[in-house]
C-alpha cells in the first residue's frame, strides 16, 4: 500500500537565507580560476587534468590568502586557526589532538563532492594546509578516517617539504 504525505514542506527564500551558502563562494573561486586559465595551460589536457589544475590553483590562492592570517602560539592553536579560516570556504574540519600530531577530519570536502571522487583525501587540500601552516600534513589511511568523515590528515611539527 502506498501512502502519500499529507503535508509538503519547503524553505522560503527568507528561510534559505538563514543557512550558509558556502557553495556560492566556492563557485565564485572556481569560476575565477577557470577564467584565469590561458590556452597554454589547457592545451592537450583532458577535462580531469584541467579540473585538477583549477583545484590546485585555487588551493594555492587560498594558501596565499590565509597564511598571513593564521594565529596561535603552538601547533594545535595554529591548526584551529586554519580550521576557522577555511570554514569560511565551506571546508569543515574537526580537530583531534593525538600523540602523533593533530588530526584534521573533514566532513565537507568540496573537491571530493564536486568531482565525485571517492572518500579519502584530497591532495589539493593537503598541500593547501601544508602551505598555510608551514609544516608537514600527511593523509590518513582510509581505514583511519571515521565513517562519518570524507577525509583525514595528520599535522606534525615537522617542516613542510
Amino acid at each position: 500500500m502506498l501512502f502519500r504525505s499529507r503535508h509538503l514542506f519547503a524553505l522560503t527564500e527568507a528561510g534559505a537565507d538563514l543557512f550558509p551558502h558556502h557553495y556560492v563562494r566556492l563557485t565564485q573561486r572556481l569560476l575565477g580560476e577557470i577564467v584565469g586559465l590561458d590556452a597554454s595551460e589547457t592545451a592537450g589536457r583532458s577535462g580531469g587534468d584541467i579540473a585538477a589544475l583549477v583545484f590546485e590553483k585555487m588551493a594555492e590562492r587560498l594558501a596565499q590568502e590565509y597564511a598571513p592570517r593564521v594565529t596561535g602560539a603552538d601547533l594545535p592553536a595554529r591548526v584551529r586557526s586554519v580550521v576557522g579560516l577555511v570554514a569560511e570556504e565551506g571546508i569543515d574540519f574537526e580537530v583531534v589532538e593525538r600523540p602523533e600530531g593533530v588530526q584534521l577530519l573533514g566532513r565537507g570536502c568540496p573537491c571530493t563532492r564536486l568531482t565525485g571522487g571517492a572518500a579519502g583525501t584530497c591532495d589539493h587540500d593537503r598541500r593547501m594546509l601544508e602551505r598555510v601552516l608551514g609544516v608537514r600534513v600527511q593523509a590518513l589511511a582510509r581505514e583511519q578516517v571515521p565513517h562519518d568523515f570524507h577525509c583525514g590528515y595528520v599535522v606534525t611539527a615537522d617542516t613542510a617539504p
